[in-house]
């Protein structure tokens, strides 16, 4: 997905950087209503040929437009802490109450709300909500050690991102997994997890030769 991403970059970044505030918003809702239709499983031949307004491209440019629209002061409904878990808290519960609704009626676990992974409209309002408290509690961070943390957390998430589906393989290797929807066990195996991919990355780029793919550099 990061590939695809960053081989359509230079193009992209070229439109974005002239696009108007109309334009970006025309994508993104004919991103949204794609992904809603695929959600619902709607079947129509148009859907066959918007393929390329679906997938992980909203994400990217969302990444570049909502801190573009904070600098300018707009969205200001957006920009707080409280904001952003509300957003969150919605589609958390959205996700969670859905896919217990749907396994109730059915009387077997339902995977429909998570079927598509982030490409569904509440997972979307989740990560617009983590990325909204992420730009409003990082920057307002005074204590030096967590804001060193912070850094590196960032500097490292690339490296993370590419990382951590091996390091969750080799988890399962040993026998260390999570199958079931336990909150608990689910929040410390995602947090074994980072910390694991983290180590990783930090390893990697200490070391010379495969320093490069640590996403360090």
């Amino acid at each position: 997905m990061i590939l695809g991403l960053y081989l359509v970059t230079p193009i992209l970044a070229k439109w974005i950087k002239n696009a108007s505030d109309l334009e970006i918003n025309y994508l993104l809702i004919v991103w949204l209503i794609i992904l809603l239709i695929n959600f619902l499983n709607i079947k129509f031949l148009l859907c066959d040929y918007l393929t390329f307004f679906g997938g992980f491209l909203g994400f990217f440019i969302l990444g570049y437009y909502l801190p573009l629209k904070k600098s300018k002061g707009e969205l200001k409904y957006l920009n707080s802490v409280k904001s952003g878990l509300i957003l969150f808290i919605i589609g958390f519960l959205g996700i969670f109450l859905g896919t217990w609704a749907l396994s109730s009626l059915s009387g077997q676990l339902s995977f429909t709300f998570i079927s598509l992974g982030d490409l569904t409209p509440f997972a979307i309002l989740e990560a617009i909500g983590i990325y909204i408290m992420i730009m409003e509690l990082v920057p307002k961070i005074t204590n030096k050690k967590l804001n060193y943390m912070a850094v590196k957390f960032s500097l490292a998430s690339f490296g993370i991102y590419l990382v951590n589906v091996l390091v969750i393989n080799g988890l399962k290797i040993i026998g260390i997994y999570s199958t079931s929807f336990n909150a608990i066990s689910i929040i410390l195996y995602a947090i074994l997890a980072f910390i694991i991919s983290f180590i990783v990355i930090m390893i990697m780029g200490k070391i010379p030769i495969i320093k490069k793919f640590s996403g360090l550099v």
